[in-house]
């Protein structure tokens, strides 16, 4: 079976947007629950908004100024790629702030 590089993409984008909402609103203390579903999916529509723009503003930097950016010397950046880097490191430190806040001791930080 072919999953074709649209479709992954989409789904790397919609998976990485649902995980930065649920990571942020359990890291802000609400834990896992919302009050509504609607109070969700308004949320999850929020961070893929953020997440677009995110996306559109790395790609107007690696537009700008591709000649710092390794492998895009002299030619146009393929904005795809682009998106799916952003979703990915997006996604990375959605994870480990996840891991961060929840399995780091504090007593080894001085926090109270």
């Amino acid at each position: 079976m072919h999953i074709s590089y649209e479709a992954r993409r989409s789904s790397l984008f919609a998976v990485t947007s649902l995980l930065v909402t649920v990571v942020r609103h359990n890291v802000t203390g609400h834990g896992f629950n919302w009050s509504s579903i609607e109070a969700f999916l308004g949320a999850w529509f929020v961070h893929a908004i953020a997440l677009v723009l995110l996306s559109v503003l790395t790609g107007a930097l690696v537009a700008r100024w591709r000649r710092f950016f390794v492998g895009t010397f002299g030619e146009a950046p393929d904005y795809d790629d682009v998106q799916v880097h952003v979703c990915v490191t997006v996604l990375i430190a959605a994870i480990a702030i996840f891991f961060l806040a929840h399995w780091v001791p504090t007593d080894s930080l001085g926090i109270e």
